[in-house]
């Protein structure tokens, strides 16, 4: 990995796993590389550390999943302490059931790993890994944090365990987001692949995939000898691949209603959205972010509500795909023009207090009308906010 690309999150990783701090998680949206920088953290830890673990399927269960890790765990003790360690509980009786053939369920492999890892205190410490962790409970994330707590709780002091996937796990010892590459991280990527290449270039594609790891990966494979932003079906079949899997029917609807908004909250969307009701709305935005499909941006300073957004390739591929969205974009105007103007009605700094408003209200008056009037201009035309909305 480019010793100028994500170091801060590289060096929090090594000091959590040197501080001896048990549990590390690394999450994401689709695409911005937690498996791949897991990769890297467990490349620097080889000569060090024994790493055992592997990547969650779809289908895989808990107990699967303890199973297996158990499995892995038995493999980095050595012959003596897995032999042991697969006798202890089992049936050794000559009756019906031969030697050993007991099955565990997860709290059986839980503690037999917990039986196994107390044990580890010498040498070179264990890091247990799982990636993708989001696949155990697609649908329920609090289940998946459930098992990470009750399998991290049986494991010994000398172990530690480093999961990946696109729920967050505030639970866990260090937990750290990956985000999208900066400017100066994207130069530096840009800059290996293709020494010589300008500043402004630099800027135009940062601004173009919006520092998505992914989609630079995609840009410098499908490059010669200078980046071409022509990567547009390899994006596509991402999106398709990593995104919309990873949705309910209901939440790719929600996503394509709104494809028109530059920013969601739950007001402007229970707004929009004609068969979504406000709790609904607010369930469903919950449920998207704790996917990672859309992204916090904090909350708003006039109505309080936390605000997200949308990568803005996933919108513009859901926005391509939708077919009402002249009827989203005037939905949306009556409800940033009708904000604008009680904004103005009750503030003393009109029109710089609905600036927002007025701002988002002319972006989508011109995806009607083909026009990008100026917020002070849609205020000083819109004096009757009725005759305007009906012309819409």
């Amino acid at each position: 990995m480019n010793s100028n690309v994500r170091s801060e999150e590289l060096d929090a990783v090594h000091e959590a796993i040197h501080a001896g701090e048990q549990t590390v998680h690394l999450y994401g949206e689709p695409g911005v590389g937690v498996n791949r920088f897991l990769d890297h953290v467990l490349e620097d830890l080889t000569d060090r550390s024994r790493m055992r673990g592997f990547a969650v399927r779809r289908g895989h269960t808990p107990d699967v999943v303890a199973q297996d890790l158990l499995a892995e765990a038995r493999d980095a003790a050595g012959v003596v302490q897995s032999f042991k360690n697969q006798i202890t509980g089992g049936n050794v009786g000559f009756g019906p059931v031969p030697f050993g053939a007991q099955l565990d369920d997860r709290s059986r492999h839980i503690k037999k790993l917990q039986n196994l890892t107390a044990g580890i205190s010498n040498g070179n410490p264990l890091v247990l890994y799982l990636k993708d962790v989001h696949k155990l409970a697609p649908e329920s994330p609090e289940q998946t944090r459930d098992f990470l707590r009750e399998l991290s709780e049986g494991l010994g002091s000398a172990v530690h365990l480093v999961t990946t996937g696109r729920i967050p796990y505030e639970d866990a010892a260090r937990s750290i987001k990956l985000g999208m590459y900066d400017s100066e991280e994207t130069s530096s990527i840009l800059q290996d692949a293709f020494g010589d290449i300008s500043a402004s270039r630099i800027e135009e594609i940062h601004s173009a995939i919006d520092g998505h790891p992914y989609y630079l990966e995609l840009l410098i494979e499908s490059s010669d000898t200078k980046p071409e932003l022509e990567i547009r079906d390899d994006v596509y079949y991402h999106i398709e691949q990593q995104y919309l899997k990873s949705l309910s029917e209901r939440e790719e609807t929600f996503l394509r209603q709104t494809s028109p908004l530059i920013e969601l909250d739950a007001e402007i969307c229970a707004n929009v959205l004609e068969d979504f009701t406000r709790s609904e709305v607010r369930q469903t935005l919950e449920s998207l972010r704790e996917k990672a499909v859309i992204r916090e941006l904090g909350r708003s300073g006039e109505s309080g509500l936390l605000v997200y957004d949308v990568h803005h390739l996933f919108r513009e591929f859901l926005y391509e795909r939708t077919e009402n969205t002249g009827t989203l974009h005037r939905a949306a105007f009556q409800y940033y023009a009708h904000k604008a103007f009680a904004e103005q009605d009750t503030s003393q700094m009109a029109p710089l207090q609905g600036f927002a408003y007025n701002t988002f209200a002319g972006i989508h008056l011109e995806r009607i009308h083909g026009e990008n009037p100026s917020p002070t201009s849609l205020l000083r035309r819109s004096t009757n906010l009725d005759s305007v909305l009906g012309s819409v």
